[in-house]
């Protein structure tokens, strides 16, 4: 007969190895086990083919190339629901060529084999056995290995049936987790991540609830790493239940709000001191408190009710003080999670009501942040806030950026603030205060570090920022404080600083138009006009130095040709660099 026929060929062909001939009758054996229905094979040759797919897959695993028609044959079996035990013995190997397999096309199709293998056979209990052993292979020390055990898995938890994967989501949840905090490859980690986020979206409350416990627990570990994953699971927690996970915050703000200092400070938050560098820093508390604080961001992100809800009230307010609190932290990763979680409380506080707060000497005791003791409270954090831009020192975009929009949300509660004006008053608390202590660091960098435009940009992108918010009449009241600098900037012609000008000249447009020409023009000349004013005394100073003090004169005329000799090597190197 036929059948009898091709396996006495595919015989005949394996003693003389040849290749393509062997495929065509792999392929001819293949069609014939799918399409001729009323014919089944019997245990012998079922044994025989089983043998001969057992074969090349080994061959292809070691470099050969019928991948395709190995793959189609064990296929093709597995669509006649043919079983034995070296039917079994061969879909075990195929498991295993889904990991330890070192070409990807081969994974490719052992992992779709061997998923059909899972869906299409009735297993029984052996399922558990073959899904824990694609878990521990998520240990595989082989990064290839790993991430085809966790596809396989990824495609198990979207398409088993939901009562098989309640009964496995402990087991996975548990497995995916560990990896995410263990694995040393950043995409196998966020895989994880995403494959329990699919994984919680098809899941019942109740099992929900029940992996939360879990998380909860780890949270409160004793080890930091432990706590780290809890903290990064719940924020998965709340990007899957969304306003949902409103009913979990009693239980779990009050954890994470426990966690969020490094060390006590006895006078207050952050004090408006510069950043500390601590002489041991740990680097898993680093990334403990930073993930705390992104969870914290992602809670009142997605959950923005928690900011009006008098019984979070403490808590909200114990997170708030810790991230102020946390930006004088060395670890700047940490400083910008802080500032993130300031940004939205600061963008949901009542501006009105804490501005008049800050006006009164006396204010009610209100255990909410900002609202207690307002005036002394607001501007703590608004010197804390200037603090984080150090002229001279590198400083990461993402801080600065979220500095100055936390300023600008102050400046929100700033220019309602009233107060009586007087000459050296501690406590002043005003729009002006603060735009003179941002004045301060421009003048700063452009005094000791006038290469550098770090600050300049960032302080002129928040006044034209700012200008934008004001009333006319309000912007007309400090008009002189916010262009003063920006003047200074536009008076200037070196080549170096053409790219802050425009900033400047952007900023100044902006105030132009809202307070009109003529006021603008007016304030500009005044300025202008002292400008050059101390410009030519400071001349006059420099040349009456050489007569009085001849030495010292001469010590500043060398300095200052070293650094012009100094931009022009710079100079020189940036327009050869362009050439190259």
């Amino acid at each position: 007969s036929f059948k009898v026929n091709i396996f006495l060929f595919l015989f005949i062909v394996c003693l003389c190895c040849h290749q393509i001939i062997s495929c065509c009758i792999l392929q001819t054996l293949s069609t014939y086990i799918r399409e001729v229905k009323y014919n089944r094979l019997d245990n012998d040759q079922l044994r025989e083919a089983v043998l001969y797919a057992e074969q090349e897959l080994s061959s292809v695993e070691n470099g050969g190339s019928t991948i395709t028609t190995t793959f189609t044959l064990i296929k093709a079996l597995l669509s006649r629901q043919h079983n034995c035990p070296e039917f079994k013995e061969l879909m075990n190997h195929v498991a295993k060529a889904c990991i330890t397999c070192e070409r990807d096309a081969v994974r490719t199709q052992a992992r779709q084999t061997f998923y059909q293998y899972l869906m299409d056979y009735p297993l029984g209990k052996a399922l558990n056995g073959h899904i824990q052993f694609f878990l521990t292979q998520l240990e595989y020390e082989v990064q290839s290995g790993r991430e085809s055990a966790l596809e396989m898995i990824t495609l198990l938890i979207k398409t088993l049936p939901p009562e098989v994967l309640r009964n496995h989501s402990s087991a996975i949840f548990i497995s995916l987790s560990a990896q995410m905090v263990n694995d040393s490859v950043a995409s196998c980690r966020k895989s994880a991540a995403e494959a329990i986020k699919i994984m919680l979206g098809r899941l019942t409350k109740n099992i929900i609830s029940t992996l939360y416990d879990i998380t909860l627990t780890w949270l409160q570990g004793t080890k930091i790493i432990h706590r780290q994953l809890g903290a990064l699971l719940i924020s998965l927690f709340v990007t899957v239940e969304g306003e949902d996970f409103n009913s979990r915050l009693k239980t779990t703000l009050p954890i994470l709000s426990k966690y969020l200092r490094r060390t006590a400070v006895p006078d207050g938050p952050g004090r408006f001191v510069r950043i500390l560098k601590p002489i041991e820093s740990d680097q898993n508390l680093d990334h403990f408190l930073f993930q705390c604080l992104q969870t914290c961001v992602n809670i009142v992100s997605t959950c923005p009710n928690v900011f009006t809800k008098p019984s979070l009230n403490e808590h909200i307010m114990h997170i708030a003080m810790s991230c102020q609190e946390l930006l004088r932290d060395d670890h700047e990763w940490v400083r910008l999670g802080a500032l993130q979680f300031l940004k939205k409380y600061l963008s949901s506080v009542d501006v009105k009501v804490i501005a008049m707060l800050a006006s009164k000497k006396d204010d009610k005791e209100e255990k909410r942040y900002l609202y207690s003791n307002a005036r002394q409270s607001v501007k703590m954090l608004c010197l804390d806030l200037v603090d984080q831009i150090i002229p001279g020192h590198e400083i990461l975009e993402e801080i600065l950026k979220d500095t100055m929009e936390n300023l600008l949300l102050l400046s929100e509660i700033l220019k309602l603030v009233q107060s009586k004006k007087v000459k050296n008053d501690k406590n002043e608390l005003s729009l002006g205060w603060l735009l003179k202590s941002l004045n301060k660091l421009v003048f700063i960098e452009v005094s000791k570090y006038p290469q550098q435009f770090t600050v300049r940009k960032s302080v002129f992108t928040f006044y034209g920022a700012l200008a934008s918010r004001l009333l006319r009449s309000k912007l007309i009241s400090v008009i002189k404080i916010v262009l003063k600098p920006l003047i200074r900037e536009l008076s200037t012609t070196d080549d170096a600083s053409i790219d802050i000008r425009r900033v400047a000249k952007s900023a100044s447009n902006i105030i132009k138009k809202k307070c009109g020409p003529e006021i603008f023009n007016e304030n500009c000349s005044l300025i202008q006009r002292n400008l050059n004013a101390r410009r030519a005394l400071r001349k006059k100073a420099a040349l009456l130095q050489v007569v009085t003090d001849p030495e010292l004169a001469a010590k500043r005329k060398i300095t200052k040709q070293a650094k012009k000799k100094g931009t022009k090597k710079e100079k020189n190197g940036e327009n050869q660099a362009k050439r190259k």
